[in-house]
């Protein structure tokens, strides 16, 4: 998952993959992990780096005896789903990189848009209550027009999902090297051209989902991994609509480019 992003934010999207009322619904075995830093993982006061987080990774599907995985990752985690790629193409049947980017000094360089949400998550550190934090929160992810939208239950989107946010803050304590280590992780990404282009001559299918009003990475890094990453079995899908928080916001189109992106044979 992305910056400080617990296995459970995965939730929505892993529960409208394997909804058994849609088209989609095949059964998948998953395996979903707290990256070093969060959650249940261990918190050393180490350098991080995309590679080494991409390396805990490994060494858990060793671990697990998986040999040959759909590979997924957002924002982050689709920056350490690439460096897992780069470093251990053995392990990748297909590569899906959701909301990401090779790295600020490699893509697309943030715009005026990205600093001004940096600004706000700097906000965080200042916030009183949880409430607080998860309002600032959904302000980065998610647009204005997505969250005044009304809910199937009546409420509107941004009550719903204040509340998803809330329970899965809920009992989190963030630790000083966690967020210190993945802040240094995502800042020294950096998948060169040379790099990218070494993954993709691996040939396994590769899915880039890509949203135009992400406010924390800049859209255009979708369109700078698929140039570079671009082969007879890279599919790229781009929402309009979107902001960050894709795999929520999108979820059934996004499980539904899953479904379609696991199935390819390359």
């Amino acid at each position: 998952m992305g910056l400080m992003g617990e296995k459970e934010t995965w939730t929505p999207l892993l529960a409208t993959l394997l909804d058994q009322s849609t088209h989609h619904h095949a059964q998948y075995q998953i395996v979903t992990l707290d990256n070093r830093g969060v959650g249940g993982s261990s918190k050393p006061f180490v350098r991080y780096t995309t590679a080494l987080l991409a390396d805990d990774a490994r060494l858990l599907l060793e671990h697990l005896g998986w040999t040959h995985v759909h590979v997924v990752g957002v924002s982050m985690g689709g920056m350490v789903a690439q460096e897992l790629a780069y470093a251990a193409p053995h392990l990748v049947r297909s590569l899906a990189l959701i909301v990401s980017s090779p790295g600020h000094t490699t893509g697309a360089f943030p715009g005026i848009t990205q600093f001004a949400t940096y600004l706000t998550m700097a906000k965080f550190g200042f916030a009183r209550t949880m409430h607080d934090i998860v309002d600032t929160m959904m302000s980065t992810l998610y647009p204005k027009h997505y969250l005044a939208e009304t809910a199937s239950d009546g409420r509107t989107m941004h009550e719903m999902l204040h509340q998803f946010h809330l329970e899965l803050l809920d009992g989190v304590t963030f630790n000083l090297a966690g967020v210190h280590g993945q802040h240094a992780a995502v800042f020294g990404h950096n998948m060169s051209p040379a790099r990218l282009e070494a993954v993709r001559a691996h040939g396994f299918p590769i899915l880039i989902v890509g949203a135009a009003h992400d406010w924390i990475l800049h859209p255009k890094n979708a369109d700078y991994l698929f140039q570079h990453l671009e082969g007879p079995h890279t599919r790229k899908v781009f929402f309009d609509t979107s902001g960050h928080c894709v795999q929520n916001q999108m979820r059934r189109e996004v499980a539904a480019a899953l479904h379609d992106h696991f199935a390819v044979e390359p």
